[in-house]
């Protein structure tokens, strides 16, 4: 039974596993939420955690919150995702600066913030690929 999970399990290769596993939780939504993926050192997902719901334009991050859970799981790395409910995935410069600070912390505890994901009905943006990271 317990390989039969480990093998159902999402794996984290790309921006379009994160779009698949994402989108039709995010992509309609009225509201921001954002969202932390745990992952294994191998891109497993350990754990998928939702840290605050907002409003159409914004939303509340606590660092503390998601690199306290990272430790607790022994996280090796997180892909942070939110979404956008006005279609328009260009991130704000509180997106960039939220991105900044976190990936600043989880470095000191050998964390590595693999992505910042935003969804939206248009698509989706990935801080990775654009050279954000």
């Amino acid at each position: 039974y317990r390989v039969a999970q480990v093998e159902q399990q999402d794996f984290i290769g790309s921006i379009a596993d994160v779009e698949r596993i994402f989108s039709p939780m995010l992509a309609d939504l009225p509201y921001e939420e954002f969202w932390v993926v745990y992952l294994t050192s191998a891109n497993k997902v350990q754990y998928k955690s939702k840290i605050s719901q907002g409003s159409v334009n914004g939303t509340l991050v606590d660092n503390r919150l998601i690199l306290k859970r990272a430790i607790e799981r022994l996280a090796s790395g997180v892909i942070l995702v939110h979404n956008h409910p006005s279609g328009d995935c260009t991130p704000s410069q509180n997106d960039k600066e939220v991105t900044q600070k976190l990936q600043e912390a989880a470095r000191l505890f050998d964390i590595s913030l693999i992505d910042h994901v935003i969804i939206s009905c248009n698509g989706a943006f990935s801080f990775r690929n654009k050279g954000l990271l």
